[in-house]
Order: structure tokens, then C-alpha cells, then sequence
């Protein structure tokens, strides 16, 4: 099996093999969960999904674990990071929420529709009662493609009832209620009232974001990218207007065998990230190489897809945006990320958001010059960093712009 292939697909079944070498190095991750007969209740933290097999005809549905109370962890990406949980963990959480869908077309309103939405408003648990045709088979379903965390079993209901009034913030209340507001608009001003990203994403997957007439479901692993995506783009246009930083940065963190090292350079803004997965890492199973791939834009910003990074480039990129918006400073921007063999389980791409986020909460690494920025990061990676040379555009380009002794002495 190509390892190359196998990095840049990530589970989507590219090479048309019907045993996945990724998928099937994490079947033995799939711990069983408790049997779920044909009733459920428990509080869910709030969390929604929406499928994209089948589009426009879907399954969307309710997470919930079978518990009552505070179950607000089973969904809190930041408090993972803040509390340092492990991959088994955050695993154990999440293999514990029991999924209970209906099937749908993305335009069709019905009952169902309405009770998730409730939940996708909700910014605090709450209750709820399901009932099944026939009893939930264990399982775990591993998004390999690594953009959604891991949900437990499913079941199709055919009835779901919410036992609590919906805690709906009034922010978020008057901008799903505004149906002349268009989704990008909607979304930026919810980033700019400190509503989460996690929330947002869950608003825009349950069709309650956009002008009226194009609402509609949108699959959660969509969403996620498309929430990152337009609140970077809204702030990259207001970076754009700033003046460059004046000196080389280079930000670090690391999280569950996730390493990066970020370097900020002056110039006007530009974005590169650079993915290395190494051997015995989830995307990277039975290959004897490290594999590289990444993805780049410009001062314009991107035309289509970044599709060799996907769904990370785009939450890599909202924390690099938004730290230099507060910073009120433009840059050029280089995004190194090596993905170690501890890395055994994809659990989503909050964790790149979570993790660069942290990089730039610290103090950086201050230089006067590229080359002594790079030496630092050479210092700090696995992998020979001539390797990286060689494949950013970002500093070929800036090799063209600056003068050659700055990228002396990098062997």
C-alpha cells in the first residue's frame, strides 16, 4: 500500500481498497459500549450530528450519553485541552454517546428536525427521551478523515422527546432569529459575541444560520470546516489592513503525539501548512516512511479546496488569524505539523485548533532573522528540516523577496 496515498486519503477510500489499511488499524480501537434496548434517556451535552452519506438524503440525529446531569465533558473540546485528557479518554467519552438519528433530505422540515435544532441552540445540557424500532448494536463510529470526533453507537428512532426547556443565549436567539442575515454574517458576528466555534458549527449543521429561503441540514464534517473557514476569511480581511510585524516569531505546542512549531515572518499576509506523518501514526500505519503534503495561499487568499491538508488547514488557520487580529499586525505565516505514532486515533480537528490556539496563549521565540528563527525550529522537529525547505512555497517565496544570507547554515 502506498503510504503517500494513504496520509492524503485518510479513511476516504481513494484507492478503492475494501480492507482500509487506516480504517483497519482502527477497528481494534472500537470499544464495546453498553446495549442500548429500544428506550433511551439521558441528558445530552448539548451535541448534534448530521451525516453526509446519501446527500441530500442524510441521517442527522442527538448525542447523548445514557446518564443524567452535567454531561457538558462528553462535548467540551477546550476542556480536553485545558485538562490534558488522553487520547483513551476522550476516546471513552465519546464511544459513550449513543447516536439517535432519523433519516431526512437536507431541505425537509418535520418534528424531528425541529427537537434537534433545539438541542443545536442549547448552550447548556439537557434531557431527553428516545425510542427505537429495534435494539442499538454496540459499536463506535472513527471518522478517519479526522475533521469530527468519535461518537458511539446508532440507533433510528421513532420518537424523541426533549424533557427540558432549551437554554438558548440571547446573542445566539437574535442571530438565528434574524432570516435576512446571510451565513457568513451570521457566523462572523457570533465569533466576534465569544460563541464557540463547537456551537456555531452545530447552528449552521442544524440549518439555523442564512437567509431564510437557503437554510438547510448541513453535514456536521461540512460544517466544521466551513465555521473555521468563514471566520478566518472575515478576519484575514481586516488583518490585511494592518501594518507588518516587525520580527521573526516562532510559537510552539504539543498535544496527544501532535507537534507544532509556527513561524511568523514580516510580510503581508500569506499561509502555509505542512503536514508530516510519521510511521505507526493513525494516517500512516504500516508505511516505513515519513509522508509530507501541504497546502499554501497567498496575499488573495485561496481560490478552491485546500485539499491535501483539508479540513486541518482550515482550523489551523483561524487561531493564526485570530491571534493577529488581536495583535492588530499582518504577517506571513508557516504552519509545521509532525503527527507522531502516539498519535494512534483520529479524534478530530479541534485538536489542531486547540493546539495552535495554545501556541499562541505563550510567549514566542523572538529573532532578527529567518535563518536564526529556522535553526531554532530545526532544533525542535524530527525530521531534517532541508526536507521543509524544500517543500514550502511560503519560503521559497520569500527567498525570492529577501536576500539569500538569510537561509545560510540550514542543512
Amino acid at each position: 500500500m502506498d503510504a503517500v496515498l494513504c496520509a492524503r486519503c485518510k479513511g476516504k477510500g481513494l484507492c478503492g481498497n475494501a480492507h482500509c489499511p487506516i480504517m483497519s488499524s482502527l477497528e481494534k480501537m472500537k470499544k464495546v459500549t453498553q446495549n442500548v434496548k429500544t428506550d433511551f434517556f439521558g441528558s445530552s451535552p448539548p451535541s448534534i450530528f448530521v451525516g453526509r452519506i446519501g446527500y441530500p438524503d442524510v441521517s442527522f440525529g442527538a448525542l447523548a450519553p445514557a446518564e443524567e446531569g452535567n454531561t457538558a465533558i462528553y462535548d467540551s473540546p477546550s476542556e480536553w485541552f485545558l485538562n490534558n485528557y488522553s487520547i483513551d479518554k476522550i476516546f471513552g467519552l465519546r464511544s459513550s454517546l449513543i447516536n439517535s438519528s432519523v433519516k431526512t433530505n437536507v431541505y425537509r422540515s418535520n418534528s424531528f428536525l425541529e427537537k434537534i435544532q433545539d438541542i443545536a441552540l442549547a448552550s447548556k445540557p439537557l434531557d431527553i427521551e428516545a425510542k427505537y424500532d429495534r435494539p442499538i448494536t454496540p459499536d463506535v463510529t472513527i471518522d478517519a478523515y479526522s475533521r469530527v470526533a468519535p461518537s458511539g453507537p446508532r440507533g433510528f428512532m421513532n420518537r424523541l422527546d426533549i424533557c427540558d426547556n432549551p437554554h438558548v443565549p440571547i446573542k445566539v436567539d437574535k442571530v438565528v432569529s434574524d432570516t435576512d442575515l446571510g451565513a457568513a454574517d451570521a457566523i462572523s458576528i457570533l465569533n466576534s459575541k465569544d460563541i464557540s466555534e463547537n456551537h456555531i458549527t452545530k447552528l449552521l449543521s442544524a440549518g439555523l444560520l442564512g437567509d431564510e429561503k437557503k437554510r438547510k441540514l448541513v453535514p456536521t464534517r461540512w460544517s466544521i470546516t466551513a465555521t473555521d473557514d468563514m471566520i478566518s476569511k472575515n478576519q484575514i480581511e481586516i488583518i490585511r489592513n494592518f501594518d507588518e510585524v516587525g520580527q521573526f516569531s516562532v510559537f510552539s505546542s504539543a498535544y496527544l503525539g501532535n507537534h507544532f512549531e509556527l513561524i511568523v515572518m514580516p510580510g503581508t499576509w500569506a499561509f502555509e501548512c505542512i503536514e508530516t506523518t510519521f510511521p505507526k501514526s493513525v494516517w500512516n500505519p504500516n508505511g516505513n516512511d515519513v509522508v509530507m503534503y501541504s497546502d499554501y495561499e497567498k496575499y488573495s487568499g485561496r481560490k478552491n479546496y485546500a485539499s491535501n491538508v483539508a479540513g486541518g488547514y482550515y482550523a489551523t488557520r483561524l487561531p493564526v488569524t485570530r491571534y493577529l487580529k488581536k495583535k492588530k499586525m499582518q504577517a506571513s505565516v508557516l504552519s509545521i505539523r509532525e503527527v507522531y505514532e502516539d498519535y494512534s486515533v483520529p479524534l478530530g480537528v479541534w485538536l489542531l485548533r486547540e493546539t495552535v490556539a495554545d501556541a499562541f496563549s505563550k510567549e514566542p521565540k523572538a529573532f532578527d532573522s529567518l535563518n536564526e528563527a529556522m535553526v531554532y525550529v530545526k532544533s525542535r522537529l524530527r525530521l531534517d528540516f532541508t526536507k521543509y525547505l524544500n517543500e514550502s512555497r511560503l519560503l521559497k517565496d520569500y527567498r525570492s523577496q529577501r536576500r539569500l544570507f538569510d537561509f545560510r547554515n540550514i542543512k
